[in-house]
C-alpha cells in the first residue's frame, strides 16, 4: 500500500466495484472543507474517510463491475461531524455515528472518543458497496449499511486511560438486513 497520493494517482480510470458486501479498511481519515449538501455555495467541515476494499465478505474475488480485477479499490465517504447523535423522531443513529461505530467496532450508543482521525487508519468494518447510476449513464460506487466485523474486537477506551479494568469490549453482529440507523439525506 502506497501513500494516499500514490494510490489516488493509480485510480485515474474509474471502473466501479461490483455490488457486494465488502470488508473495508480505513486507508485515510481526515477533517476537510467541502461543499454543504443543502447549499453547495457554502463550505463546511466534513469527515472524509477513504477505505481500501480488502475483499468481498463472501470470499469471492475482488471485481469491478465488468468482472475484472479493479484498478481502483479506494472508496471515500464524506460525513457530517455535527451528526454524531440520534434522530430525535426515530431514535435511529445518524450515518456518521453508524460509520464511526462500525469502524471502531463499538456499540452504536457508545461514546465516540476519537483523539485523532489517524487513529482510525488500519481499522476494518463491513459495508455494502452499491452501483450508483449517474446522469451521464456512467456509474459510481456508494457505501451503505456499515457494520462491525464479527469477532474483531476493538477496545473502547480513552487512549490515556488504557487498562484491563477500564476496557469495554463490544461483540455484536448486526447483519445488513437489520442495521438500526437512518440514512442521512
Amino acid at each position: 500500500m502506497g501513500t494516499l497520493a500514490e494510490e489516488q494517482a493509480k485510480q485515474s480510470e474509474y471502473i466501479p466495484l461490483k455490488e457486494n458486501l465488502y470488508i473495508l479498511e480505513v486507508f485515510n481519515a481526515e477533517m476537510v472543507k467541502g461543499k454543504a449538501y443543502q447549499d453547495p455555495s457554502t463550505e463546511v467541515d466534513q469527515i472524509k474517510i477513504t477505505f481500501k476494499a480488502v475483499k468481498p465478505a463472501d470470499g469471492s474475488p475482488l471485481q469491478d463491475m465488468n468482472g475484472d480485477y479493479p484498478a481502483k479499490n479506494l472508496l471515500s465517504i464524506w460525513l457530517n461531524p455535527d451528526a454524531v447523535g440520534f434522530n430525535k423522531k426515530t431514535n435511529k443513529p445518524h450515518k456518521t455515528r453508524a460509520v464511526l461505530t462500525a469502524v471502531m467496532n463499538i456499540a452504536i450508543d457508545a461514546d465516540l472518543d476519537i483523539e485523532s482521525w489517524s487513529d482510525l487508519i488500519g481499522l476494518q468494518c463491513k459495508a455494502y458497496v452499491e452501483l450508483n447510476p449517474r446522469g451521464d449513464g456512467s456509474f459510481s460506487n456508494k457505501l451503505d449499511k456499515f457494520s462491525p466485523i464479527p469477532g474483531e474486537k476493538k477496545v473502547n477506551v480513552k487512549p490515556q486511560a488504557v487498562s484491563e479494568q477500564s476496557a469495554v469490549i463490544e461483540e455484536t453482529d448486526p447483519t445488513p438486513s437489520n442495521l438500526p440507523w437512518e440514512e442521512s439525506k
